[in-house]
């Protein structure tokens, strides 16, 4: 049977709904038995006509349907259901490069010169570059398209933005690869892996209680389940069998945060941190568990050579700034601040963006060399404080 059942839903077909309205019509209390219906015949006709919006219809009632379904829902109904848990589509992305160039003293290399692989993939320059005493320069490059572009060293080496005074390019190392949007299939896979609030014991399931606490916004588990130190661990000073729980803002309540912790850790493996509250196990003693609060590490953003058109508020270096914050408070602990993350925020959150630079800098004014994201040690945060945020026309 069709529609909402006990055992879920099903949807009515094209071709059913098309059966079903011919055989409404030839009812005795329609048009009769020998009433024609055939798809040849213009009744037939105005039945297929009909039927196609009755049909999509159905489809929208599979798509509601479907919308809370992980393993069903696509699209934007796939990315509305994974951020109930905090996971967002991965963007696409172009791959990097760090191109060196050549030439006369004082030569001016506009931002966005091309230069590309010979008769291959075109790479474009991220900031204006002036070519020193020296002679050479190292200036940043991205992919023309988003995607897996391949660049090996010493590939990228046919100028075709024609500049006097510039002589060469080149890359010494091998592009940093970009990758596509991601798909429905692996955006499913990271949601399985990050859903697991009602287990006990893994990492992810500490970590999604404690982001359930209210006053939580972001936390981060790392375990050495190692006997000793690992000096290559992302905390080199974490003992054997501890692992540590670092959670963001300061002001979360310690207490409910030990709870969170003690009702999902591990046995047979101890936390760690700088804080510690006492929580009572099920035999009614007292069991301290410890922690971390997330340190900030203070961030300054420069958004630069900002390009718009008529679409542009009034008020849009306001909003800028304001989407930059906002990009800012989604960084959890040891999140990595990626300047393209935050250009795509801007450029989503404020109409009529046409262009713009992104540089960062910790505790500083950026400059244009400051284009490289900033890794943040698991044990702090990113903060972007509306202060730090300068917008700059081109």
């Amino acid at each position: 049977m069709a529609g909402l059942t006990s055992l879920g839903f099903s949807v009515l077909r094209l071709a059913d709904i098309v059966a079903g309205l011919k055989d409404r019509l030839r009812l005795p209390t329609a048009f009769g038995p020998s009433f024609v219906t055939e798809d040849g015949s213009p009744q037939g006709q105005i039945v297929g006509v009909l039927a196609i919006p009755i049909a999509r219809v159905w489809e929208v009632c599979q798509a509601i349907y479907d919308a809370f379904n992980p393993s069903n829902a696509a699209g934007v109904l796939l990315d509305n259901v994974v951020a109930y848990v905090g996971v967002a589509r991965e963007p696409a992305t172009k791959s990097q490069v760090t191109l060196t160039l050549t030439g006369t003293p004082s030569t001016v290399i506009p931002l966005g010169s091309i230069v590309r692989i010979e008769n291959g993939a075109r790479w474009l320059t991220k900031a204006e570059a002036t070519i020193p005493a020296g002679g050479s320069v190292d200036v940043a490059a991205e992919a023309e398209f988003t995607g897996l572009t391949e660049g090996a060293a010493d590939t990228i080496t046919e100028i075709v933005t024609a500049v006097a005074g510039w002589d060469t390019a080149t890359n010494d190392e091998a592009a940093a690869p970009g990758r596509n949007l991601e798909t429905d299939a692996e955006l499913r896979v990271r949601w399985a892996r990050s859903h697991q609030i009602v287990g006990a014991g893994p990492d992810q399931a500490i970590r999604a209680r404690l982001e359930a606490l209210t006053d939580v916004d972001h936390a981060a588990v790392i375990s050495n389940r190692t006997l000793a130190p690992d000096p290559t661990s992302q905390v080199p000073d974490l003992p054997g069998a501890k692992f540590i729980a670092i959670v963001y803002p300061d002001t979360a309540d310690g207490d409910s945060v030990a709870q969170a912790i003690w009702e999902t850790m591990p046995s047979g493996i101890g936390s760690y941190g700088d804080e510690s509250r006492y929580v009572t196990d099920d035999n009614g003693y007292q069991v301290e568990v410890c922690f971390q609060y997330a340190e900030a590490v203070n961030i300054h953003v420069k958004i630069d050579d900002l390009m718009t058109n008529h679409l542009y508020p009034a008020d849009g270096d306001d909003q800028v700034a304001e989407a930059v914050v906002d990009f800012g408070e989604t960084l959890g602990p040891g999140a990595t601040v990626w300047p393209y993350r935050i250009a795509q925020a801007v450029m989503t959150a404020v109409p009529g963006v046409d262009h713009l630079e992104v540089l960062v800098k910790v505790d500083g004014t950026p400059s244009a060399a400051d284009n490289d994201p900033i890794e943040i040690n698991p044990l702090k945060y990113a903060d972007i404080a509306i202060g730090n945020v300068t917008v700059e026309d081109a």
